[in-house]
């Protein structure tokens, strides 16, 4: 059979390298460079398949933070929202206090 990625059953290794090439080697998310190497060995610290947990669907490639993140926040964009509407009032606000200091 089709050699099978190390880090998920269920992606081959041509379909792993073929992704690898579609995002260049860049985090889908934060464009942060993925660790991989040579791709004689898929073991990597920084990179995950990233999958939906409902249907199994492969989504790409994530350094290993935003895949964490994602898991975090157990795939709910509206949790996600709620994250990013929190951040940027609490960014407002800094940069409030900041022009007061200046």
């Amino acid at each position: 059979g089709s050699e099978m990625c190390k880090e998920t059953d269920n992606i081959s290794l041509a379909d792993f390298m073929d992704m690898r090439k579609q995002q260049q080697d860049k985090c889908k998310i934060c464009s942060a460079t993925l660790d991989i190497n040579d791709g004689s060995s898929l073991r990597s610290k920084n990179v995950a398949v990233d999958h939906c947990h409902t249907t199994g669907a492969i989504r790409g490639l994530l350094c290993s933070n935003c895949n964490k993140g994602l898991g975090c926040f157990r795939d709910n964009i509206n949790t996600l929202y709620a994250a990013i509407e929190y951040l940027e009032s609490n960014y407002s606000k800094l940069q409030q206090n900041d022009a007061k200091l200046k």
